[in-house]
């Protein structure tokens, strides 16, 4: 689950799905396909302020995949926001795929409680 927290003092819209990929190495060189879309219903979310915003994230152990996948060591997750260039870092330390054929993580929409992001 991706939690994005409101830390301003006014509310905010959020709707859509976050971008999300596995990275790697001080660079932050992407590892294989970004999240593959979950279906869902995308709806505008107002998060007001010191609230939060929810999406599903799926990830699937990328050692299922075989010798094809191209296993590589990751330093987490580069994850952006709807409509946005600036990306945030999550460190996570997990093994992903280099192959990007190999689709190891799955986003849902955003859902303003953690119950309504899942699937």
């Amino acid at each position: 689950m991706l939690t994005f927290t409101n830390t301003s003092s006014t509310a905010c819209l959020i709707n859509g799905y976050p971008g999300v990929s596995y990275v790697a190495g001080s660079a932050g060189t992407q590892i294989g396909a970004p999240a593959a879309r979950l279906p869902g219903t995308v709806a505008a979310v107002i998060v007001q302020s010191g609230a939060s915003a929810f999406a599903t994230l799926r990830e699937v152990v990328a050692g299922n995949y075989g010798s094809s996948c191209g296993l590589t060591n990751v330093a987490g997750l580069r994850i952006y926001p709807p409509n946005q260039t600036a990306a945030l870092f999550v460190a996570q330390k997990t093994q992903g795929c280099s192959n990007s054929s190999d689709l190891v993580l799955q986003v849902g929409p955003f859902a303003s409680t953690a119950a309504g992001a899942s699937s």
